[in-house]
């Protein structure tokens, strides 16, 4: 997502990135960013105001009441009531506009670099350097699914139900040929001198995020994008943690736990288990745990 200051500006640089990737369409959305922007702001600095213009009142009150002046106290009251109706709706038109920004500033493109050809589709891309002939089959190249699906390899309805469209699960011979490269690949880079080690994050292909169940989350925060353990020390991510489990998700790979979940702890992993979740986070438990514990039973 790019910086809210391009849109401020340099509108027309944002809009001529867009055409540069042909998505005209998206035109509008930066004169719509600019303006909800500017609202916001503008939000923001009458709710700031009027909270300047209510403390300094609130400092009166007391001193009127040591006067013997209640009436004119009770109209300072009336008019802080007033004020804080006033703050309330600027602060919800501020919270919705800025979350319309947001969902809006994630359909607009980043910058593309100085150095990168302009053009459609890959038919316009610029050969920079040529090494031998490509090769052009006289047959149409199938997609790999399709290949696999020839030797019934893979399942799709199964994989669907549990991950979503997209996912397969490899079935048969083509699972043991998956395995048998990846066991190839390990065993020629031994025979290369290389030390085979198995480290505490997902190994290629096992991982979670396959389920279709699991998320990684990165906080934006004052222009800056941060992911994995950039998250760790932030308000956001406490938050994430403490309260997550009231929609269904918990901590995958909790601190402390690396003996039991095998994996290194992740403050950025989250996995959604439904209505148990709430079960495992009071109880302090990895999901690991939780089934140990339901297997007891």
């Amino acid at each position: 997502m790019i910086d809210i200051k391009l849109i401020r500006e340099h509108k027309e640089l944002v809009k001529e990135n867009i055409k540069k990737k042909f998505q005209d369409e998206k035109l509008p959305l930066v004169d719509e960013i600019y303006e909800l922007d500017e609202a916001v702001r503008d939000a923001k600095l009458k709710g700031d105001n009027l909270r300047a213009e209510k403390n300094k009142l609130s400092g009166e009150i007391g001193k009127l009441m040591r006067e013997g002046k209640k009436e004119e106290a009770e109209n300072i009251k009336k008019k802080i009531a007033d004020m804080d109706a006033q703050i309330k709706i600027l602060e919800v038109s501020f919270e919705k506009k800025n979350a319309l920004i947001k969902e809006k500033m994630m359909v607009i493109p980043n910058i593309i670099d100085i150095s990168v050809p302009i053009g459609k589709d890959d038919s316009e891309n610029v050969e920079v350097e040529r090494f031998g002939e490509a090769y052009k089959p006289s047959y149409e190249i199938p997609y790999h699914a399709d290949i696999i699906a020839m030797y019934n390899g893979l399942d799709k309805d199964s994989a669907g139900r549990t991950s979503g469209e997209g996912f397969y699960y490899l079935l048969g011979d083509v699972a043991r040929l998956h395995e048998a490269m990846i066991a190839y690949a390990r065993d020629y880079m031994v025979e290369k001198g290389f030390t085979y080690a198995i480290t505490r994050i997902a190994e290629p292909g096992k991982s979670e995020h396959q389920t279709g169940l699991a998320l990684d989350f990165c906080i934006y925060k004052d222009g800056k994008c941060y992911i994995e353990h950039d998250v760790e020390d932030k308000i956001e991510t406490k938050w994430i943690h403490q309260n997550s489990h009231r929609y269904g998700f918990i901590l995958r790979y909790p601190e402390g736990k690396e003996d039991i979940t095998k994996y290194s702890y992740e403050p950025w992993h989250l996995r959604y288990v439904g209505n148990i979740a709430s079960n495992i986070y009071n109880n302090n438990l990895t999901l690991e745990e939780y089934k140990d514990k339901e297997s007891i039973k």
